[in-house]
């Protein structure tokens, strides 16, 4: 049964995503600091051929699971997506994200949780075989909420189907939470309050941390369909928001406080949130 706890910590993950449970965030005119928001992700690498037996844990086996953990109040929110556009040389294909409001559920993410009761009938050792066989960990990482945009008077409890992805990697002597907190937040709430974008979130990596990492900070763009991937104008939606500021000078000061190393779309296969 431990080994079995193990496997379920390890297949549970986080990144984008608590922006989707409404009733836990807060109203996003104005921009806030939550440091009780946190998600923990998985970048899940799985082999041609398994995808159908890798989402088939992941839905019968595993969202039960994490259910139930939002019915103890342990998490908030799962949510399993595919990276859309990668091939067979790319580090990871799915992501699972896992949402925690409280903080102190992290240290014990499955307390409590009966297997057996769950999945009556299964034979436990036989699923972590498969497991194993049907996907990879590749990365596992705890991120904490900076900052957020959605729109006014809270978010349908959507979730979304697409997001947008972005890695951050700051400088040396950079301003650049500074400069997403106060220019890219509420250019990012003109975005989402016309429509164009379904909400938008800052987070700043936990753990695994250190200047060795590829990425220190992530913003995600969310989108209700796909056709609005893309298909927005962020200058006009700057010029709103800071009507005072020349576009070219803010965007130098973006760029040299950090580097976009890498940009990923995500599409939702799964859910489940809190009621």
């Amino acid at each position: 049964m431990k080994k079995l706890c193990l496997l379920f910590r390890k297949s549970m993950s986080y990144l984008f995503v608590v922006c989707m449970v409404v009733c836990f965030l807060p109203k996003p005119a104005v921009a806030q600091q939550n440091s009780n928001l946190f998600i923990v992700v998985d970048l899940m690498k799985v082999k041609p051929g398994n995808d159908v037996k890798y989402l088939e844990l992941e839905q019968n086996v595993f969202k039960p699971i994490h259910q139930e953990r939002i019915n103890q109040g342990i998490i908030v929110a799962w949510f399993l997506y595919q990276v859309v556009y990668v091939g067979d040389n790319d580090p990871y294909n799915y992501v699972t994200v896992n949402v925690y409001a409280d903080p102190t559920k992290l240290e014990t993410p499955y307390a409590g949780i009966d297997f057996n009761k769950i999945l009556p009938g299964k034979d436990l050792n036989l699923i972590m075989e498969e497991t194993v066989k049907a996907r990879t960990i590749v990365q596992e990482q705890l991120m904490r909420r900076v900052n957020f945009a959605y729109p006014e008077g809270g978010e349908n409890l959507g979730p979304h189907k697409y997001i947008v992805v972005n890695y951050m990697k700051t400088k040396p002597g950079g301003n650049y939470v500074q400069l997403e907190n106060q220019i890219g937040q509420p250019t990012a709430a003109e975005l989402v309050k016309s429509g164009a974008w379904s909400g938008w979130t800052f987070w700043s990596n936990v753990y695994p941390s250190g200047t060795n990492m590829a990425a220190d900070y992530v913003t995600v763009d969310y989108y209700s369909d796909f056709t609005k991937v893309g298909s927005f104008n962020y200058m006009e939606a700057f010029q709103k928001a800071h009507p005072d500021k020349e576009w070219a000078e803010t965007m130098q000061g973006f760029s040299n406080s950090r580097d976009m190393i890498r940009t990923e779309l995500w599409k939702l296969l799964d859910a489940a949130i809190a009621e």
